[in-house]
């Protein structure tokens, strides 16, 4: 009889961080800056932090948003489509356990006529499984 490995993977998180940043392609958005969010569901393996306990076993994160929070405030960009894609390579380069990683990026309060909340992107990235 063959024996099947597998694992299994749990999902973390992260809804609303906020920062203030200076992104957009008008001048007012670049020189006034603006408010952002960030949501991010993290898919990863965590057989280990929860048999554990311990953090050091886990995906941290608050280590997470610093990685964010690094890249919104990096540089300045004009497209949040760019912004994007730099935030989901950075958590993936930064985090090995993470196998996928969904990520809704908010731009609230834009300087366009009429009313809107907000305008969102959301970009999933899966880490390949061949090495």
């Amino acid at each position: 009889m063959e024996q099947t490995s597998s694992h299994q993977l749990a999902k973390l998180t992260v809804k609303n961080a906020s920062f203030y940043a200076y992104h957009g392609v008008q001048q007012e958005e670049q020189a006034l800056g603006g408010k952002f969010q960030v949501d991010l569901v993290l898919w990863y393996n965590d057989t280990k932090a929860a048999e554990t306990d311990q953090l050091e076993f886990a995906l941290n994160y608050e280590e997470v948003v610093a990685v964010v929070a690094n890249i919104i405030h990096h540089r300045n960009y004009h497209l949040i489509e760019a912004l994007a894609k730099d935030i989901l390579d950075s958590v993936m380069q930064s985090f090995s356990a993470v196998q996928e990683v969904t990520l809704r990026l908010r731009k609230l309060h834009l300087p366009v006529p009429g009313i809107i909340d907000s305008v969102e992107i959301e970009k999933t990235t899966t880490r390949s499984s061949t090495k």
